[in-house]
């Protein structure tokens, strides 16, 4: 980590733009998080790049290396992407890649948050609790917390 904590402050110039930087464990090194969004990951004082969405094709077709982690032995590929010596030196490329990493970290963690839940996918709920609430009149996770525990099992009854 040595290594990358004289690189830290250059990262913190390039990306003073886009909020407050902070530093969080992850994996074993620790994460860079801008406004709460992790576009980043420092592991044994190199630097990756979250690719996520759209910004993972593109550090892929731009020939970065993608992160091996290895876990009791067990190798992960992670979409984090390597920022080798020449993005170092060239800080407009590395702009562009630090823009294109939190933009989609940003869309992606926007999309996470919209995305519709179905009852099935609530815990300790299944296919068969969701075709039963779907018949009583219950096809929404909004509706079925709005009615509680209760007021869904009163419905069942009169149902059945």
């Amino acid at each position: 980590m040595l290594l990358f904590d004289s690189r830290f402050s250059c990262l913190q110039s390039l990306m003073e733009n886009y909020g407050h930087i902070k530093k969080k464990p992850h994996f074993g090194g620790y994460c860079i998080l801008v406004n709460h969004v992790i576009i980043g990951q420092v592991l044994d004082g190199e630097f990756y790049l979250r690719g996520c969405l759209f910004a993972e094709l593109q550090f892929e077709v731009s020939g970065l290396q993608k992160l091996i982690y290895t876990k009791k032995g067990v190798h992960l590929i992670l979409k984090y992407f390597f920022i080798n010596e020449i993005l170092w030196n060239d800080n407009l490329l590395l702009c562009y890649y630090i823009d294109l990493a939190y933009k989609a970290a940003v869309e992606e963690l926007s999309q996470k948050q919209h995305s519709h839940i179905r009852i099935k996918d609530l815990p300790n709920m299944n296919m068969s609790i969701e075709r039963a609430l779907g018949k009583v009149g219950i096809s929404d996770v909004d509706y079925l917390k709005m009615l509680g525990a209760k007021g869904h099992l009163e419905k069942l009854k009169i149902f059945n």
